[in-house]
């Protein structure tokens, strides 16, 4: 764990889109940039594209992001992954994208993501992605999800749509531990650790500058019929 005593050290190399994140009275940075194939094969949680047929139904209970993207005309694609902290190390949507396109290695259409939580027969759905929903708007997000719940709706499940603000992947429903971080660095993930809030909100702040530079998918336009 390497200790962070000037920030723009840091800032000057952020990856985006990873967390900041408060433990114990301190903040800590996660830092994947220098993550080989291989760290990367054991952080990834296994990823399952359940179209064409989203039986949902056959996942066990639990919390997932997913996503909803298109890669041609007859092909599209509803990957889910199974989330254990609210750190998501491999589990965000943007590394569900970098899966997609490591698979396929064509060029993807979004269509929508967020977050998804499954209880017995019933699921419920939400447009939670920073990365790629949060500026599209509550009214192609209204429309999206409606796509994907006619999608799950056909595998006997009760499918709500949930349009609360806060999320299933938080630090309330997935508390970060001492086990949590263990398992960070078992994975060489470095946590560069801040002396106080503002060298992190300072970090964040110039992270999701970098976000903003990143080039994302294509929109779909799931005005078409096809969608």
């Amino acid at each position: 764990m390497k200790e962070t005593k000037h920030i723009m050290e840091l800032i000057q190399h952020a990856g985006p889109r990873y967390n900041i994140f408060p433990f114990k009275k301190k903040y800590y940075y996660v830092d994947v940039e220098g993550l080989t194939p291989n760290d990367w094969d054991n952080v990834m949680k296994p990823m399952k594209n359940i179209a064409p047929d989203y039986r949902v139904s056959e996942l066990e209970d639990g919390t997932y992001s997913w996503i909803y993207v298109k890669i041609d005309e007859d092909n599209k694609i509803f990957m889910v992954v199974k989330c254990s902290d609210c750190i998501q190390v491999g589990t965000k949507h943007l590394n569900m994208v970098a899966s997609i396109q490591k698979k396929y290695g064509k060029e993807i259409y979004f269509i929508a993501a967020g977050e998804m939580k499954k209880e017995e027969n019933k699921i419920s759905i939400n447009s939670h992605s920073g990365t790629y929903m949060r500026d599209l708007g509550y009214k192609y997000q209204k429309k999206a999800l409606a796509i994907v719940k006619d999608l799950l709706n056909k595998n006997g499940v009760e499918v709500i749509i949930d349009y609360s603000l806060y999320g299933y992947v938080n630090d309330e429903c997935f508390p970060i531990t001492s086990e949590t971080m263990k398992g960070l660095l078992v994975n060489n993930v470095v946590l560069h650790r801040f002396h106080n809030q503002i060298d992190s909100t300072i970090c964040q702040q110039y992270i999701d500058y970098l976000d903003n530079q990143n080039e994302d998918p294509k929109l779909h336009d799931i005005s078409s019929n096809d969608t």
